[in-house]
């Protein structure tokens, strides 16, 4: 099989991606979720599939050669799930799910706005780990979300879908997946799921106050998303090949 790279932003079914992969690659084979930050660049490079949630500046170095893919999910969505299975875990295990489950939906959210404690992992995620993510430096200092311009994450994170082979979205991830292994050589690979989060609200059902606040995590997400979905309906494989175009 091809070796490749999957850039994992949370609740975009990454855990079920990595999990077909152990299968197809074989269990020490594979890095996912947070084993990059021991492996580092180096320990990545040794295995066949990477896949983490890194942003693009730490996934450059380990692209060349690689199949690269990643998942994108309606923004809005991807957020309430993200707080439904945050507030079901061990409020010991990270700060995160502490913040879900002592807040409410709303309350959790509002931490989320630009110079909120929670800013760096809700405030338009996705753009940051397709613009820069958690490997952006300037002068040996680590840079967060709020250190750029919205538009110049926005158009970072455009032009930087073009590193990809296949960008796939969650709301059609079976035909997408299926279409991924193909490419990596396992194209009758069976499609696992794992980690869905129990039932979570619906935007409709929530408050004016949080409806509004997740409009405004989530502009550039948006449109990045509504993007994608645009280069999608041009092309029949899904952004497939975009870096020879």
């Amino acid at each position: 099989m091809k070796h490749s790279l999957f850039l994992h932003t949370q609740k975009t079914a990454g855990t079920s991606v990595q999990l077909m992969a152990r299968w197809a690659y074989g269990n020490d084979n594979v890095c996912s979720h947070a084993d990059f930050v021991d492996l580092g660049v180096e320990g990545c490079a040794k295995l066949p599939f990477v896949s983490g949630h890194f942003g693009i500046e730490f996934a450059k170095p380990l692209m060349r050669g690689r199949y690269c893919f990643t998942f994108l999910r309606d923004p809005i969505e991807r957020l309430i799930s993200f707080y439904t299975f945050c507030a079901a875990q061990d409020s010991d295990k990270f700060p995160i799910y502490a913040a879900a489950r002592n807040n409410s939906m709303e309350d959790f959210f509002r931490l989320g706005l630009p110079h909120g404690d929670l800013s760096h992992t809700l405030w338009n995620h996705q753009v940051w780990q397709l613009a820069y993510g958690n490997g952006a430096y300037l002068v040996g200092k680590r840079l967060g979300i709020t250190s750029f311009e919205p538009g110049d994450l926005l158009e970072a994170g455009k032009q930087n879908l073009s590193l990809f082979d296949y960008v796939g979205l969650v709301e059609t991830f079976d035909e997408d997946i299926a279409e991924i292994f193909s490419h990596l050589g396992k194209p009758d690979e069976i499609i696992r799921k794992s980690n869905v989060s129990p039932k979570k609200s619906n935007y409709e059902d929530l408050s004016p106050a949080t409806r509004q606040l997740l409009l405004d995590l989530t502009e550039l997400d948006r449109a990045l998303y509504s993007h994608v979905r645009e280069l999608r309906a041009k092309s029949a494989q899904g952004l497939s090949d975009l870096r020879s175009s």
